[in-house]
């Protein structure tokens, strides 16, 4: 089934609410009326939400059971839940409709209300809990209406459904408008309930390429990513790469101005997860189709890498000065100022990087490549039956990254920082994973992940100070002593002492490890990753 729509914008008065209501099938009679009266009418809201239900519904008419009776329930569930508030009883709107509907609309309208009010959260787990008790046609419906919220996430009413096309196989839903870029990502987050109710893919998607002006609506805070559990593996990491394409696009302003580090660390961690998912996704792609994204993103990844080192150099040079000890009378003022100009330089590049032709196709190719379902996926038979859903494919996934995590487990007690870095790397590989797919997994994944980051973050720190021991030991091969002033002198041997410290900070950090990977290891890790991924 095919649909299309563009929301109407009406004007305010009560004569066009009610042309509107009629117009949506929903009966007017004194009553009703008498009671729409006494509220403050959002007409722009009214009319958006009961488009998209008109759309949404007659677009999923072929996957739907009573689609008819199920709009009708929806579309009044819809306008009563824009009027009503914490201090109107409920139970009041069912006396307006009591003669139009039978117990089991009026039971579906009331629910839909209090959904509307206070039943969806922030925590995309606990709603999927409250949702699961549920009866089959209310869940679907609910699902509709967390659908239809999504697209609006961004309040302006302005992403349209401009095309819908559903099947047994799968629904796709195209959005447009100024905001719509941020709104999909929200509506994707919210489809997987439509998907888990409906038992079939939804894949939600726009033509456009996403501009900053248009994530200024970007859910940056949003954790759900919107993968089913029935998806294809080629088009949930399609999701996975396009929600975190979006945060790295939202971030490149930010980054350029170079006003708050914290932007510049958020692209980078976007783009990380990018190329993780690539390299943990590759077998169901094409080579020549991801090839040249996922080399844009490594070059990316450099370019902001190269800051973010000496961003986190400086950032550790001013608490170390309070902090460490032995290094409160440090002047580090000269180690400072090297630093800085190679960030200054570092900069330079990266900006270079941004404004590069190749830097302009790559967002325009990559987001098209986003947003066409199946480009660029292999094209193999199996991928139509269980085989090819990501909830199978996970399973092996989860256990093929941990067996490549485990595989340290012999050498930690004396492993080299090469080799821990290494495992660093594998850890964030599967702390990635796991996150890509905590719709899926559940609330399970929350503990999994934090458990991970304990390793992560101790290794992340011994990184840090070795990769800072290096950059100290440049810092004074590059200066000579035949070419500082007394001044600059007293800087060099401040540089020297922080360099034994950092060195020893290393060796502690080393030395401390194995008791940190005890417990991350052998106290059951496993065995809850185990029965993490059996409940796929």
């Amino acid at each position: 089934m095919t649909a299309q729509s563009t929301t109407r914008i009406p004007g305010k008065s009560f004569d066009e609410l009610f042309e509107l209501l009629r117009g949506n099938g929903i009966p007017i009679h004194r009553e009703l009326s008498a009671f729409l009266e006494n509220f403050k009418i959002d007409l722009d809201r009214i009319a958006y939400d009961l488009a998209l239900c008109s759309t949404l519904c007659e677009g999923l008419e072929d996957v739907l059971q009573a689609p008819d009776k199920g709009l009708t329930s929806l579309k009044v569930g819809v306008l009563l839940s824009n009027l009503a508030s914490d201090d109107v009883d409920i139970h009041a709107f069912r006396d307006l409709f009591s003669g139009e509907y039978d117990q089991e609309a009026l039971d579906q309208i009331e629910t839909i209300v209090q959904w509307r009010l206070s039943g969806f959260s922030d925590d995309e787990v606990s709603d999927a809990k409250r949702m699961a008790g549920l009866d089959d046609s209310t869940f679907v419906l609910i699902a509709i209406l967390k659908l239809i919220m999504g697209l609006n996430a961004s309040l302006t009413y302005s992403t349209n459904i401009v095309d819908l096309v559903s099947n047994p196989q799968g629904v796709r839903i195209k959005v447009a408008g100024p905001q719509a870029y941020s709104d999909l990502i929200t509506a994707q987050a919210a489809s997987r309930f439509l998907a888990q109710a409906l038992r079939i893919p939804i894949f939600v998607h726009c033509d456009q390429v996403p501009k900053n002006a248009q994530l200024k609506s970007l859910p940056v805070d949003l954790n759900a990513i919107g993968v089913a559990a029935i998806d294809q593996v080629s088009e949930a990491a399609r999701k996975i790469l396009r929600f975190h394409f979006a945060r790295m696009v939202y971030h490149e302003p930010g980054t350029r101005e170079g006003q708050d580090v914290e932007e510049l660390h958020d692209m980078r961690v976007a783009t990380r997860r990018m190329r993780s998912a690539f390299n943990t996704f590759r077998p169901f792609y094409k080579k020549k189709a991801i090839k040249p994204f996922a080399k844009h993103l490594r070059l990316t990844g450099s370019a902001l890498g190269r800051v973010r080192d000496l961003d986190v150099f400086l950032e550790n040079a001013g608490s170390d000065i309070e902090t460490m000890p032995g290094a409160g009378g440090l002047d580090l003022s000269t180690l400072v100022e090297y630093w800085q100009g190679k960030r200054a330089l570092a900069r330079s590049e990266m900006i270079r990087h941004f404004d590069s032709e190749s830097h302009q196709e790559f967002l325009l190719d990559f987001s098209r490549f986003l947003n066409v379902p199946f480009a660029g996926a292999k094209r193999d038979r199996s991928a139509a039956n269980q085989g090819g859903r990501i909830q199978d494919a996970a399973v092996s996934s989860i256990m093929n990254h941990w067996v490549r995590v485990n595989a340290f487990d012999d050498e930690v007690a004396d492993a080299s920082i090469k080799r821990l870095h290494k495992l660093r790397i594998e850890t964030k590989k599967l702390r990635y994973l796991v996150e890509f797919l905590r719709d899926v997994l559940g609330c399970e994944s929350e503990q999994i992940v934090d458990e991970m980051k304990l390793v992560q973050d101790h290794l992340g720190n011994l990184n840090d100070s070795f990769v800072a021991s290096m950059m100290i030991s440049e810092f004074l091969e590059e200066v000579k002593p035949d070419q500082f002033e007394e001044s600059i002198g007293d800087g060099v041997a401040s540089a020297e002492e922080y360099l034994f410290l950092k060195r020893e900070e290393c060796a502690n950090l080393i030395t401390t490890f194995p008791e940190i990977w005890l417990k991350f290891a052998h106290s059951g890790f496993e065995t809850r990753l185990l029965a993490m991924a059996a409940g796929l």
